[in-house]
């Protein structure tokens, strides 16, 4: 009715406009941003009885290794899939990669030994981490985060402007007027504000974002440019 509303995220956005070819829905038409609320990052895990415990440590045995790993993703596309895909061609080496549907059970068979490493977000990782099953050893975004305060970035751990996030946004039907969207990123302005609601986010390890409409319309935009291209080169095919 043009004052529905949804919470989306990187994949439906900029990713599966490639991945699929031809959707139902065109992101940059049919949706209008209100505004971008948060980032979520990746994190590089690994089971601990992989012998390594810095990203330098795990490239090397990921190289001495070369096409005898298996990393699992959550799904054929996924952040998860496309960051183990940068990684690789970045570093130097090849290993089976293994979809998952979810989170949950490429973490489950990592824990088991079943694959060697995942990328998955902070959110979904951080309870394993903390716990002792998992071992991180890097995070995909530009600063460490405070949830995992002792784990270092991509970057500083050697791979110089390696950054994945997932972004997620609040979105109209292209069709709501205009008053009815200033409306709400104004709101959105003052919500994203609250101490609360960047604590809730942090101690999940999201970090609060607030932009404009026209700020979270680029955003996409960029985020389509950046992922059609590392789609194409390594030719992801959907299952």
């Amino acid at each position: 009715d043009g004052y529905t509303l949804i919470v989306n995220s990187v994949g439906p956005m900029a990713v599966n406009t490639t991945l699929y070819g031809k959707l139902p829905y065109n992101p940059m038409t049919d949706l209008v941003p209100i505004v971008q609320i948060a980032d979520v990052p990746n994190v590089l895990i690994v089971n601990p009885s992989v012998p390594a415990k810095t990203m330098e440590e795990f490239l090397a045995y990921a190289k001495a290794n070369d096409g005898k790993l298996n990393y699992g993703s959550t799904g054929v596309g996924t952040s998860s899939h496309l960051s183990s895909f940068m990684l690789g061609k970045r570093a130097g080496f090849s290993a089976t990669h293994i979809p998952y549907k979810g989170s949950t059970p490429a973490l489950n068979d990592l824990m088991g030994g079943q694959v060697d490493v995942v990328f998955d977000t902070l959110p979904a990782t951080q309870p394993f981490i903390k716990g002792g099953r998992l071992r991180a050893l890097a995070i995909t975004t530009a600063q460490r985060n405070a949830a995992i305060a002792d784990v270092p970035t991509a970057t500083e751990a050697g791979l110089k402007g390696f950054e994945v996030s997932s972004m997620f946004g609040l979105l109209a039907p292209a069709a709501t007027p205009k008053d009815v969207i200033a409306r709400l990123s104004s709101a959105m302005r003052d919500i994203m504000a609250m101490p609360e609601v960047k604590d809730a986010l942090a101690a999940q390890g999201a970090a609060a974002v607030y932009t404009s409409p026209e700020e979270a319309r680029l955003a996409i935009r960029d985020e389509v440019a950046r992922w059609s291209k590392i789609i194409k080169d390594a030719n992801i095919k959907p299952d």
